[in-house]
């Protein structure tokens, strides 16, 4: 294939004449640089240099390259026995060599090959000698082809779509001379192709139609005989090697030319008959897919490594139902066959599952047995099949996370209500759940589909997420995923080539791509429509990304296809998307000079990346002027980097990030209270940056409090640069200036970021307004559009610290770790004036500090103890060994290391740390591969000691597969011993410091994945931490395990990962109430860096009502539940505590979207301080206290 093939270099060729090795002038001046370089100098266009290139191949493709440096547009020729090919035209840059390429097929024994200006004043450039890579022959099968294509499908650049009286289908394209249509795949075959096309003459000028290969190469035409009626025009013979892997139509001819094409065939035949009477390809609006043939079957264990699924399409994004919003938490489904076996494997993304998280609780997997309708109220995938579809048979097959299936056969059209449901396919099914992902595996007999030999199928792949409440297909959805017509194309193929990584772009103006990563080269289309326009067609080959422009604003169409060259039908069509785009419009006004943006001859309402745009204006002399994008202003001045006749600036467009993404929905913050950025430093690819600044324009008043970054990674200063103005409003425009070099980088992590904070006034007369953000680089000439955030203001925080045990506990993300800790009472100040009372940084004066423990080396750190025991290190389940683990055995029964633990560790932990109030250990691992699970041979012997009924010979692969339990309910014993090592010395060198545990809720789930047994706990913890979410019987079952000790709930706003680019969402008063009255110890808050005031009112709105009724919470006495009565209200939506001498708190938590009535009930012999009835706004609580009358 290409890519593989021989060099040869002009330079080095030593059987060539020194006249055709080197360049030659054509109307320049040339002279040599430096060896195998040269310096041409041109005065007009098409100046430049040529030479002869006679080391031909015949009947093989050759790629002809060659490097250029300079200023103006160059583009790279080759001129053989078939024309003229050539290569992109290319904007050069002074300080970077740039690649130019163009492939010509050639049978003559030479070829000439130029580098020329474009430039109508000519250029000055300089070029490296031209490299000729000769193709591999490409292997061709020897076979009958017919492939039909309608030029309306395949519309150029440059022409015009309309119905015309006449044409196949009721429509044409019409182009004049130079007009191409869109590149079609070449029809494989190793005999000579014949191309018929059928077209309709609009001028009398001479034209004709001419064939190639892509847009380089010329290698058939034929004339279009006069008259004005539709005829067939056949070109030919031509090689398909010639033409592989693109083909091209286009018109040639007088300048005065005109055409109307309508269909184009290719063919091996000769004489082809009824050119009009094959079938077109079709459009696929639904989308295709073709799965290919599985050499080897794949064993169906859930796990999807078998080789099979490596040559196999894996299809994504899945996309909400009824929109074209591709799902937060991700799917992709790879098909494969064999004469037996449709198989199928779904991997769905599951952020509930990642252990961090807590959210295990929230993943819906209660469907108990097959072929029951609750599935459809549960997580689970599904497949419907038609195998064959001129019949209206299909069937449906859903499968649950435990691998339970659902499935029915239908009739059409309505195949919804006609489910058989005692219809079953016999599919062999296995699925795994494992740490942020479920998985199913599937083999679905043939025969019980119908679909023996049948290759051309009708599918639907969705999936029902819970967790989010997501619903989600791979082709669309516009009523509901049983309707016939909304199923896409599934084509079982021989042959399919490995792809995944399939992702849409965001669909801004300019440059996108959808990229994926491909075992080979393939041939990609891309279809772009507005409404009542012709369609815009990208086309090209390659293994990573399908290219393509964005033009201008609106609402399109959007459609792409993946072909392997090798044959003759498409792999993937993608369903047709419909969507909106926003574009920005460069406006200018310059004298003195030209202007390029982005490389090109620029026009004053030009359309601007999203990303980087260049700017360049070229004069010989002065330059004034201004340019504008919307309320943007650009002016020329001084800020521009000047090189030689060239003035440059670089001009970003929704480039620089702020997270969480607060763009979309705006940011609240309550007025005389402050607000954290986190800036993504992720500097400009391709600009190595010495003053990167990220601005910050605030409304008057407003003010910046610090910046600072973590671990002492940034050195950042900060600087009132002075007045703007915004909408006629005066803003302040503050600098947060990075004082380290900065590559161009967007992929930062969390802790690599940087916060500023923003204070806002106590008194502001508005309730809405904006802060602006942008980046820039004075030194090379960066700046930036302003991107807006929408401000919410809201009234002061108003909150009350609770007494402890309960808690309002806020964890800070990276603040405990932030170089400037002049901050630090800032951030201290806005949690006490919310109500929270301990927080995970800090020294404790203002809010009670607490610190998180655990067995890294960077928190207790045993090298000193492992330097002198070697011995002692923790051996992995891979049979590795630990270099700075202590082995579990060791923690719990070496006296030297028990106190060296006591001694030394705890004491240096409590003095890094500022002798926090609380210590936590936050432990969520599972008991195979956590710190603690070691697998040596002192714990192998410990495990066999503890469990003498396992008299055979242990070994981690044993226990995995046989003692699975027994080894959980050993780790859970240890985790506990080691647990309550850590509350003694804890309490031994600081009397009165708390300890607590966070894991999930206690169940068999916790136990093994996160390794934790809370029975176990009940005498070595001072308090129990768990979260998040609500499930009921986990709740209760926790409870229960951990006796009378304070209970700790915690909630989470997500996204709380810093590469999600999705709103935050926020803690609403009446969820905020329904942890707090669940617990008896308070709540953890998740995490501070997500949020914004409207949490921060709410929790301190929560600390007044834990303020007012904590014996209330703490005592959590809930056994007068059922003696009050609230008519509509679920035991989610209220409770009732009990105080010690008889009164009754009822909480309502509305956690509706909707307001709700309430008229509460009250036993005899209570009466109520305020109403009992009235109505409560969505996500409020309300609280009622009734004492005795």
């Amino acid at each position: 294939m290409a890519g593989r093939g021989f060099v040869l270099s002009m330079l080095l060729l030593a059987s060539l004449a020194q006249a055709e090795s080197l360049w030659k002038e054509y109307r320049s001046t040339l002279s040599e640089v430096r060896p195998g370089e040269v310096r041409v100098v041109t005065s007009q266009r098409l100046d430049g240099v040529t030479r002869r290139y006679s080391q031909v191949v015949s009947g093989r493709l050759h790629e002809v390259s060659c490097q250029a440096r300079g200023t103006g547009r160059v583009q790279l020729g080759v001129n053989g026995s078939t024309g003229w090919a050539y290569s992109r035209e290319t904007e050069l840059d002074p300080q970077a060599w740039k690649t130019l390429t163009v492939s010509y097929f050639e049978t003559a024994p030479a070829f000439t090959i130029s580098l020329y200006t474009l430039e109508s004043n000519g250029a000055v450039f300089e070029a490296k000698e031209a490299i000729v890579v000769v193709q591999d022959a490409i292997a061709l099968p020897d076979a009958d082809v017919t492939v039909a294509f309608e030029a309306e499908d395949y519309p150029g650049s440059n022409g015009q779509l309309g119905e015309v009286e006449g044409a196949i289908g009721g429509k044409a394209v019409r182009g004049g001379r130079y007009y191409q249509l869109a590149l079609m795949p070449t029809p494989v075959t190793s005999r000579p192709l014949y191309a018929y096309c059928r077209v309709r003459r609009d001028a009398e000028a001479a034209v004709q139609i001419a064939v190639g290969r892509g847009q380089q190469q010329v290698l058939g035409r034929a004339d279009v005989a006069p008259g004005a009626d539709w005829q067939w025009v056949k070109v030919g013979p031509i090689s398909a090697a010639a033409m592989f892997p693109q083909a091209a139509c286009r018109v040639a001819g007088d300048a005065q030319a005109g055409l109307w094409l309508d269909r184009v065939v290719f063919s091996t035949s000769p004489d082809l008959a009824a050119p009009d009477a094959v079938a077109a390809a079709p459009v696929y609006a639904q989308g295709l897919v073709a799965a290919g043939r599985a050499k080897t079957p794949p064993t169906i264990d859930g796990r999807g490594d078998d080789a099979c699924w490596q040559e196999t399409l894996a299809l994504g994004p899945f996309v909400l139902n009824k929109e074209s919003r591709p799902a937060q938490e991700q799917t992709t489904v790879r098909l494969a066959w064999d004469d037996a076996y449709l198989y199928a494997f779904f991997h769905c993304q599951e952020s509930c599952l990642i252990p961090a998280a807590n959210r295990r609780h929230e993943f819906r997997d209660t469907v108990d047995g097959p072929d029951l309708e609750t599935i459809w109220n549960q997580d689970c995938v599904l497949l419907i099949l038609q195998p064959d579809a001129s019949q209206n048979v299909c069937y449906d097959l859903a499968v649950s996370p435990s691998g339970y299936v659902t499935d029915a056969r239908m009739t059409g059209p309505d195949i919804w209500s006609t489910r058989d449901r005692s219809w079953n396919a016999g599919a062999k099914v296995a699925t795994v759940v494992e740490d942020g992902y479920w998985t199913v595996e599937m083999a679905i007999p043939l025969s019980a589909l119908g679909g023996v030999g049948k290759k051309a199928w009708k599918f639907r792949a969705g999936r029902i997420e819970k967790s989010r409440s997501e619903v989600s297909s791979w082709n669309l959805v516009e009523v509901g995923f049983h309707v016939l017509a909304e199923l896409a194309d599934l084509r079982l193929a021989e042959v399919v080539p490995g792809c995944d990584g399939m992702t849409l772009p965001e669909f801004g103006p300019g440059r996108n791509a959808v990229t994926y990563r491909a075992s080979q080269p393939l041939h990609y289309e891309t279809r772009m429509q507005y409404e009542n326009e012709r369609c815009q067609y990208t086309w090209g080959m390659s293994a990573t990304s399908a290219d393509f422009t964005v033009a201008r604003t609106g609402r399109f169409t959007f459609q792409w296809r993946l072909a392997q060259p090798e044959l003759n039908e498409y792999l993937l069509v993608s369903p047709t998307y419909a969507l909106t785009a926003s574009s920005r419009l460069l406006e200018y006004d310059v004298t003195g000079g030209e202007v390029f943006l982005n490389g090109r001859p620029a026009h004053s309402g030009a359309t601007l990346n999203v990303g980087v745009n260049r700017i360049e204006i070229r004069a010989a002399g002065a330059v004034s002027g201004t340019f504008r994008c919307g309320d943007y202003v650009l002016p020329v001045d001084d800020d521009w980097v000047r090189e030689d006749r060239v003035w440059r600036r670089v001009l970003l467009v929704d480039d620089s990030r702020v997270w969480p993404e607060w763009r979309r929905e705006g940011v609240s913050i309550a007025r005389g209270s402050i607000q954290q950025f986190i800036m993504v430093p992720q500097g400009v690819e391709g600009f190595p940056l010495k003053d990167y600044v990220f601005y910050f324009d605030l409304p008057e008043g407003f003010e910046l409090v610090g910046a600072s970054g973590y671990y002492k990674i940034w050195q950042l200063e900060t600087e009132v640069v002075g007045p703007v103005t915004y909408g006629g409003r005066p803003y302040v425009r503050h600098a947060v200036r990075y004082l380290n070099a900065i590559a161009g980088n967007r992929n930062r992590l969390s802790w690599q970021c940087a916060a500023a904070v923003v204070r806002a006034p106590l008194a502001f007369a508005e309730d809405e307004t904006q802060i602006y953000f942008h980046a820039g680089s004075p030194s090379a000439g960066i700046c930036e559009i302003p991107q807006a955030i929408p401000v919410r203001m809201l009234p002061p925080l108003d909150g009350v610290q609770p007494d402890r045990p309960l808690l309002l506990q806020m964890w800070m993300g990276w603040v405990h770790a932030m170089t400037d800790k002049t901050l630090y009472p800032v951030f201290a100040e806005q949690l006490r004036s919310m109500g929270v009372n301990e927080a995970n940084f800090g020294d404790g004066t203002i809010v009670d500090r607490l610190a998180l423990i655990s067995l890294d080396v960077w928190c207790l750190n045993p090298t000193a103890y492992l330097e002198k025991h070697p011995e002692a290190r923790k051996v992995g389940l891979n049979g590795k060994t630990a270099a700075k683990t202590v082995c579990s055995t060791v923690m719990t029964t070496d006296q030297e290391w028990m106190s060296h633990l006591q001694d030394t560790l705890i004491p240096e932990f409590l003095e890094k740390y500022g002798h926090p109030r609380h210590v936590n250990w936050d432990y969520e691992a599972p008991v195979t591969t956590s710190e603690l699970a070691c697998f040596c041979a002192r714990c192998l012997a410990s495990f066999q000691a503890a469990f003498p009924e396992i008299d055979a010979e242990v070994t981690p692969e044993k226990i995995q597969q046989q003692y699975a339990p027994q080894w959980t309910a050993f780790m859970n014993q240890r985790m506990a011993a080691i647990a309550g090592q850590f509350r003694d010395a804890l309490h031994r060198h600081q009397p009165g410091i708390e300890f607590s545990v966070y894991t999930g809720y206690h169940s068999d789930f916790t136990k093994r994945h996160y390794g934790v047994d809370w029975f176990l706990l009940r005498d070595k913890i001072d308090r129990a931490m768990c979260g998040y979410g609500r499930p009921v019987d986990n709740l209760e079952a926790t409870r229960e395990a951990i006796g009378g000790m304070p209970f700790t709930l915690g909630i989470i706003a997500n996204p709380y990962e810093i590469e999600k680019r999705t709103p935050p969402t926020w803690f609403r008063p009446a969820d905020l109430m329904r942890r707090v009255s669940d617990s008896t110890g308070g709540v953890l808050l998740y995490h501070y860096s997500t949020l914004d005031s409207r949490s921060f009112q709410s929790v301190a709105r929560v600390s007044r009502a834990m303020k007012d009724y904590g014996p209330y919470f703490v005592a959590h006495d809930v056994s007068r539940r059922a003696e009050v009565s609230i008519p509509g209200w679920s035991d989610a939506e209220r409770e009732v505590l009990a105080g010690a001498d008889g009164t009754l708190l009822v909480v309502l938590m509305n956690t509706s979207r909707n307001a709700k009535p309430y008229d509460v009930q009250l036993p005899a012999g209570h009466k109520a301080e305020t109403p009992l009835a009235g109505k409560l706004p969505a996500g409020e609580f309300a609280i009622i206290k009734a004492v005795r009358k």
